[in-house]
């Protein structure tokens, strides 16, 4: 209806339109024409169709729509980034370890330093992007850290090594390690011992003390400290008056500040021996002359013989006499078995000096008491 309604319209318009034809000279143009009115063309309004009414939608649903499914965008995939990581492996002693480095990428030559104030030590990746260094660090008395670091062209990367305590700094040995030894009662109730002590560390060894388990070994002296290859003695005073005769044992120990503890063993044998007799000391003493009177004036005698006695001696024996008178030993003084007996001699008066001679001895070296008298006569 509204296509009809339109061609309609548009055909009256065309109709209402009057045009002449006219044919063109010179003499009939006008340069500017005078306009000519245009015919108004009434267009009477068609009725207004009578609206219809739209069907109502129906219930039934329309028939499902395909669905298309999204088109599925592969991600673009996140460049690498380069990098790496130390880990620290033991080795024999506890200074002593292995820096290894692990790269993500790369390959060539990476740079490996022990320690933060090292140089750099060139090393070259495995086919795993592994690398390493072997590194012996500072170890004292006490505990210290240090930073390994890995560089190259990638990345960069470190670790923090830890190197404890050096157990050896301080250590010492005590000698001897074990004795045995007697004290006799009857001699003696004490001993004294000593016992060295060699610092056989790196460093000093302060705070050094000794102890004991037994009341009856006393500290006598002990060091307070011992520089490092020197060497103290300690000792101890061992006291068996409280103690009867048997067997007792002690353990001495020995400590230092940062050190392991030494010690020593000790075992005592208490005896109590019956005490040998005082030896008597050797005398002798002068017995008699033979003969007692000489008369030189009448051809007689000029000769008497001595004899001494004696008791306790030992060892050679040797006599020697003397005359207040003078004269001399026919050199024929003899003496018995020790350690009692007695001894000889002859004596020459021919040239002593006329009157009474007190006749006197000693034996090896001891005096002998008493005198003996020979009278000489011209």
């Amino acid at each position: 209806m509204k296509k009809l309604f339109f061609t309609l319209l548009l055909g009256a318009l065309l109709f209402g339109c009057i045009t002449s034809e006219t044919e063109w000279n010179p003499e009939n143009f006008e340069a500017f024409p005078t306009p000519t009115p245009t015919l108004n063309a009434t267009v009477e309004p068609s009725p207004s169709p009578t609206p219809t009414l739209a069907p109502s939608p129906s219930p039934t649903p329309s028939p499902e729509a395909s669905t298309t499914p999204p088109s599925t965008t592969t991600p673009t995939a996140t460049p690498e980034i380069p990098d790496c990581y130390l880990t620290v492996q033991n080795l024999g002693e506890d200074n002593e370890k292995r820096v290894i480095v692990h790269y993500n990428m790369g390959d060539g030559n990476v740079y490996i330093r022990c320690n933060g104030s090292e140089d750099w030590q060139q090393v070259t990746l495995d086919t795993s992007l592994v690398a390493f260094v072997d590194c012996a660090y500072e170890q004292d008395e006490t505990q210290n850290t240090f930073t390994a670091q890995a560089t190259s062209n990638n990345a960069e990367c470190s670790a923090t090594v830890t190197i404890p305590i050096k157990s050896g700094s301080y250590a010492f040995a005590v000698t001897p390690s074990s004795e045995s030894f007697i004290i006799d009662k009857t001699a003696s109730n004490t001993t004294t011992r000593s016992y060295n002590a060699t610092n056989a560390g790196d460093a000093e060894l302060t705070g050094f003390k000794c102890y004991s388990n037994q009341p009856w070994a006393v500290l006598s002296t002990c060091p307070s400290s011992i520089a490092v290859n020197a060497s103290q003695n300690a000792s101890y005073t061992f006291n068996a008056s409280g103690l009867s005769a048997n067997s007792y044992s002690a353990t001495l120990t020995f400590a230092a500040n940062n050190a392991e503890n030494r010690t020593v063993s000790v075992t005592l044998s208490v005896t109590q021996s019956t005490p040998a007799p005082t030896p008597e000391p050797p005398e002798c003493s002068m017995t008699s002359a033979n003969p007692t009177t000489m008369n030189r004036s009448q051809g007689g005698q000029n000769t008497s013989v001595i004899t001494l006695t004696y008791s306790n001696f030992s060892g050679t024996l040797t006599p020697v006499f003397s005359s207040t008178l003078g004269g001399i030993s026919n050199g024929d003084a003899s003496c018995g078995a020790v350690p009692n007996g007695i001894c000889t001699a002859t004596w020459n008066f021919t040239s002593a000096t006329a009157g009474n001679s007190s006749m006197t001895a000693a034996l090896s070296g001891t005096a002998c008491t008493g005198s003996v008298n020979v009278e000489v006569k011209d």
